[in-house]
């Protein structure tokens, strides 16, 4: 009886043929080419993946996730920015795999957004600074 070799897997343990070979595509949903953009555009911020999703650091801090086509920005509940972000159609509190935990000083803006991306990004930077 010969064995069977296990099947390839493809990035973050996906194991769709055609799956997107960038870390954390899997969990991103629409939104992964402006999330890429982004990260070239704003140059203070480092790359990684958290919880299996793509998401941006800064000064080892992770300011901002993308699930399931939403960008999370952590903007700190009570500042402007977060009411700001909150009143966009379509944004919500940042809950990852839209599930029912809520991160409170997150907001979550949709893909179809994501000119705005950038605006919330510099906004997360600041508040860390602060």
């Amino acid at each position: 009886m010969s064995r069977q070799q296990p099947p390839e897997l493809g990035p973050d343990g996906a194991d769709e043929p055609n799956a997107d070979p960038r870390p954390g595509a899997r969990f991103a949903g629409a939104g992964l080419d402006d999330f890429e953009a982004l990260a070239d555009h704003v140059t203070e911020v480092t790359r990684g993946v958290m919880m299996g999703r793509p998401m941006l650091r800064f000064e080892g801090t992770m300011i901002a996730c993308l699930d399931d086509g939403m960008l999370g920005i952590r903007l700190g509940q009570g500042s402007a920015a977060f009411a700001e972000a909150m009143e966009l159609p379509g944004a919500t509190r940042f809950a990852p795999g839209r599930g029912s935990k809520e991160f409170k000083d997150w907001a979550a803006i949709p893909a179809a957004l994501s000119g705005e991306w950038a605006y919330f990004v510099a906004a997360a930077i600041e508040a860390h600074r602060a």
